[in-house]
């Protein structure tokens, strides 16, 4: 009967015991520190690990080390009166160097976000307006600079460093966007529009520089072809008149003209994709054409070939056959 009441107090004992032990034991991850509290009063802060405190006087507060990231965005002017939307990003971490930095990074900062908030704007608002629209585009590096070395103080004193502070995007209205994209879209028409003058003009060159080498090669062959056909008509009538003696050698180049004149006409003619063509064909005429054809072929120096020919009285004849004509005209 003695040891029911041992019994009961052991499991008292052994109750406090455990009650003791696991009030008195906890741990402290690695990406939080554990700041103690007894009745309700900051005492000390834990490192890592198992830790100890005091059971049902002492309580764990708890704050997370690891690297936070807060988004925000801001509306500001700039010095040439354009409203723009900055958009910032902001890193922070808990200051673990000191005791001091973990109290105060848990105690006096109760809502970061909302903080941090305030003073980016107010940073912002203090910088913005003192530089050009373009200036702004250009320059965000060294706006995110001048956030960061104004967060830097103030998140000192709340325990909390700024790793890393970034301007993602900056964003005008609407219309001076479109404005924007007309400018560049003008300015890349003007370039193109450069170029393919630029173009135009090589291609105008190139094709006046083969033109000009056309017309040089053109008037090559050209002179190359009088000088075979007067070559021609001389052999022809050099082989006229070793055939047929004492006949003048006008005549013989009359002959042999007219029968070149035959000769192109019956081409012309017998080609099938020829035009209809109207000539004046009466003897007179054709006369009128050797004319015509000796006038060229003088210009074009057969003039100088021909009077190295024999001529046998052939300025005679010619003048007699002029006159002949001229008699029967009157006639």
């Amino acid at each position: 009967m003695d040891t029911v009441p041992l019994v009961g107090l052991l499991v008292v004992v052994v109750l406090f015991f455990l009650i003791v032990l696991f009030g008195s034991l906890f741990t402290v991850s690695q990406t939080e520190r554990a700041l103690i509290e007894r009745y309700s009063r900051f005492l000390r802060v834990t490192g890592r690990g198992l830790q100890f405190k005091v059971p049902i006087i002492d309580a764990v507060r708890r704050i997370n080390t690891q690297l936070q990231q807060f988004e925000t965005q801001v509306e500001t002017k700039t010095k040439d009166n354009v409203f723009v939307t900055i958009f910032v990003s902001i890193q922070l971490y808990v200051m673990e160097d000191t005791e001091d930095h973990i109290r105060n990074a848990y105690y006096k900062l109760y809502n970061p976000g909302v903080q941090i908030q305030s003073y980016v704007a107010n940073a912002i608002l203090g910088h913005v307006p003192s530089m050009d629209f373009d200036e702004v585009f250009t320059s965000q590096v060294a706006i995110a600079d001048f956030i960061k070395t104004a967060l830097d103080g103030p998140m000192e004193q709340f325990g909390r460093g700024v790793q890393k502070v970034q301007v993602t995007k900056i964003t005008p209205p609407d219309n001076v966007r479109q404005a924007m994209d007309n400018i560049n879209a003008a300015r890349r028409d003007q370039e193109a529009a450069k170029a393919k003058g630029e173009a135009d003009k090589i291609i105008v060159v190139k094709e006046a520089e083969a033109q000009m080498e056309r017309d040089i090669l053109l008037g090559k062959g050209i002179a190359g072809q009088r000088a075979a056909i007067v070559d021609g008509l001389a052999k022809s009538v050099e082989d006229f008149k070793d055939k047929f003696k004492g006949v003048d050698s006008t005549e013989i180049l009359k002959f042999v003209v007219i029968t070149n004149y035959f000769d192109t006409l019956k081409e012309v003619a017998g080609r099938s994709h020829s035009n209809t063509i109207f000539m004046n064909h009466s003897p007179g005429s054709v006369d009128e054409v050797y004319q015509r054809l000796t006038a060229t072929m003088i210009a074009g120096g057969i003039a100088g070939r021909v009077e190295e020919l024999p001529s046998d009285g052939a300025g005679e004849h010619a003048q007699a056959a002029a006159a002949g004509s001229d008699g029967s005209d009157s006639a």
